[in-house]
């Protein structure tokens, strides 16, 4: 943090210094030859350093599943009987939250393509002129070019309200028209902070939206994510597929998944009740299909930073070869996700998983990242942690560290139960729409590599180290 020792004693909070996510992941990087077996969570719930010292005496302790939340008895409905007649209704006029975020930018720009679409989105902002400076600066970002064709849109066809989504007060000061569907894609997606945060913001604002939409008879349309199927469950392995919510998983420590399992509650209530809402579970985004690019906090984003991190590296375990890892472009997510929307306008609500259904595995991208000139060596798992201990012993090593030591000491990670994520009745459905997922390949790897090189997020200069040929296996 760069404060002298003696002006920090032992009881003071981290975050109250000046800390955040970045140092924390500086100070995992500069001690991962110590094997503390902390991780980032750990500084959340141990805020000084006298808390940390005794969870690093500790060492790693084996969750149990002794949660406290709210684990009431709701289970999703029989799928509704779907009418494939209903896509060709126009959606007229939009509600739309988190049109600043990457997803939500990208649904405001597909809506508005539609000439007939009207959106309205509710921004964080002191006025308007406010909110249109943000929304501009993320059109300018997102679309380039284009952007003037959506940025014209403002005031036009593109509505934009100032407003708190976890106040329900907004909703009571305009006069809205009558909305053919509220779509609510705003959400708090970091991983790690105080919980109350993220009820106010994943879960309050969820019921006051909610509230809003069964008093107007308006389809509800929530975006959630694949996450909440957890990494674990308290039970045997198991399927989670979109008949799935509470299987038992280990959710306590998770603040942003906890939140989001606690709003589809609400979800899941308001649809036993009669009323048309959906639900959404959304992969793991990535840059679009066409040109791979992505937001512009790029570096805050926990796949990204590991990709880097590898690509720097240029090395990986051979544990992990096998892993598999998903790519689901933001567009064609959201091509997906708008003629599911348009599928319910008349019927009652579903729940869909949108991902890509055939994942890659590590050694996939090692070998099409190996034809993009960033090989990857294949490192026997002893190995590859000495070379990530000496790494962290030079002030650039632990630079290249930045994207994976947060996951190392992950303990979640090593599961016995896993859960094995299924959309097979989602795909059905859009096959039944004339939507199919483009093939994850080396052109649209490509893509993600340029677009990480072209914003500076990943050196184009080669600033790997030197790798000892005896630690390699190929």
């Amino acid at each position: 943090l760069g404060i002298p020792e003696d002006e920090i004693g032992i009881h003071d909070s981290f975050f109250d210094l000046g800390g955040h996510s970045l140092s924390i992941l500086r100070f995992l990087a500069r001690t991962a030859s110590k094997s503390w077996n902390i991780g980032i969570k750990d500084f959340y719930s141990h805020k000084t350093i006298a808390a940390l010292s005794q969870q690093i005496d500790q060492g790693p302790i084996r969750q149990e599943q002794t949660s406290t939340m709210e684990r009431t008895m709701v289970r999703p409905p029989k799928k509704p009987n779907l009418n494939f007649d209903s896509t060709s209704r126009k959606l007229g006029k939009v509600l739309l939250t988190g049109v600043t975020g990457f997803l939500g930018a990208h649904i405001a720009k597909d809506l508005l393509d539609d000439e007939e679409v009207q959106v309205y989105c509710l921004l964080r902002g002191e006025s308007v002129h406010e909110c249109i400076e943000r929304l501009e600066a993320r059109f300018d970002h997102y679309f380039g070019e284009l952007s003037y064709k959506y940025k014209r849109e403002i005031g036009v066809r593109l509505h934009l309200i100032p407003g708190d989504i976890e106040n329900m007060q907004w909703l009571k000061q305009f006069e809205f028209p009558k909305f053919e569907g509220i779509i609510h894609a705003a959400a708090l997606v970091k991983h790690y902070g105080d919980y109350e945060q993220f009820y106010l913001i994943n879960v309050k604002s969820t019921d006051n939206l909610l509230q809003y939409a069964q008093a107007h008879n308006i389809p509800f349309h929530y975006i959630s994510t694949m996450s909440v199927s957890g990494g674990r469950t308290s039970q045997a392995s198991t399927k989670f597929t979109e008949e799935c919510y509470d299987i038992g998983q280990l959710l306590e420590d998770k603040v942003y998944l906890k939140s989001k399992f606690e709003a589809e509650r609400l979800v899941l209530l308001a649809m036993n009740q009669g009323h048309n809402v959906s639900i959404y579970r959304i992969g793991n985004l990535t840059g679009r299909y066409s040109d791979g690019v992505f937001q512009p906090n790029i570096e805050e984003n926990r796949f990204y930073a590991r990709l880097k991190s590898f690509i720097e590296i240029g090395a990986v375990s051979t544990a992990l070869m096998d892993t598999q890892v998903e790519f689901t472009p933001v567009d064609c997510c959201v091509t997906s996700l708008l003629k599911l929307i348009s599928l319910h306008l008349e019927s009652g609500g579903g729940i869909y998983h949108l991902y890509h259904p055939y994942n890659l595995t590590v050694r996939n991208v090692a070998e099409m990242l190996g034809h993009l000139n960033h090989s990857i060596q294949e490192m026997e798992s002893e190995h590859f942690s000495n070379h990530l201990a000496q790494l962290s012993l030079t002030a650039e090593g632990q630079e290249l560290l930045m994207g994976i030591v947060g996951d190392r000491a992950d303990r979640d990670a090593e599961s016995e139960n896993p859960v094995l994520q299924d959309n097979r009745y989602t795909l059905e459905v859009l096959s039944r729409l004339g939507v199919e997922w483009p093939d994850i390949n080396i052109d649209y790897i490509s893509k993600i590599v340029s677009y990480m090189t072209q914003t500076g997020f990943l050196s184009n200069r080669d600033k790997r180290p030197h790798l000892n040929k005896e630690m390699s296996n190929k």
